[in-house]
C-alpha cells in the first residue's frame, strides 16, 4: 500500500532522543483494521512514554480507527465537525482536544467555516440565490462515476460548482 509499517517503536523513541521536541505533529495512515504500526503510529506512542504533546492531523472522515495498541495523540486536528463526531465516536478523545481546523477546498463553499470566504466565492460565481451542489473529487476518465451520480442527483434549478483541490493548477 506505499505506507512504511510495521515500524519499530525503537526508531520512534530515537527520533525523539535526537530531537528533543516539545511537541510532535503527525498526520494520519490509514488502516481499517487498528492492527498495522506505521510511522505516525509509533511517534504517537513514543510521544505518549516520553511526555511529550502531540498532534495528529486527520485530513478525512474515516481514516481513523483506534489503535490495538490504545496509543493516542494528545489533541486532533479534523476538518469539519462530521470528522470531530466520527472520532469522538470512536473514542480518540473528547471534544476538547478534537479541533476543527476546516479544509481548504471546503472552506469557501462551507456554511459556518468562513462566511466571508463563503460569500465572496458565491458572489464571485453568481450563486446568490441557487442551491449549489459542489463536486469534490477528481474528472478523468478513469473514474467517471462519481460524477455522473452527482449530475443525475442534480434538480432542475440545481448549479453545480466544481472545487479544484488547493495544490491543483489546471483551469
Amino acid at each position: 500500500s506505499g505506507h512504511v509499517a510495521k515500524v519499530p517503536l525503537e526508531f520512534g523513541q530515537r527520533l525523539l532522543d535526537l530531537g528533543e521536541p516539545e511537541c510532535v505533529l503527525v498526520g494520519c495512515a490509514h488502516d481499517a483494521s487498528g492492527n498495522n504500526v506505521y510511522l505516525e503510529d509509533v511517534i504517537i506512542r513514543a510521544a505518549c512514554l516520553a511526555g511529550v504533546l502531540s498532534l495528529q492531523i486527520i485530513d478525512g472522515w474515516d481514516v481513523w480507527v483506534p489503535r490495538t495498541d490504545g496509543s493516542r495523540a494528545n489533541n486532533y486536528a479534523v476538518p469539519d465537525k462530521m470528522a470531530q463526531q466520527i472520532l469522538m465516536s470512536r473514542e480518540a478523545a473528547d471534544i476538547d482536544h478534537i479541533h476543527i481546523t476546516g479544509y481548504p477546498a471546503l472552506d469557501a463553499v462551507t456554511p459556518g467555516v468562513d462566511s466571508a470566504m463563503r460569500e465572496a466565492a458565491r458572489a464571485r460565481y453568481d450563486l446568490s440565490g441557487d442551491r449549489v451542489v459542489a463536486y469534490f473529487g477528481q474528472v478523468n476518465t478513469n473514474n467517471p462515476e462519481t460524477l455522473r451520480w452527482t449530475i443525475d442527483a442534480l434538480q432542475p434549478d440545481d448549479r453545480l460548482l466544481f472545487q479544484p483541490h488547493p495544490r491543483d493548477e489546471r483551469n
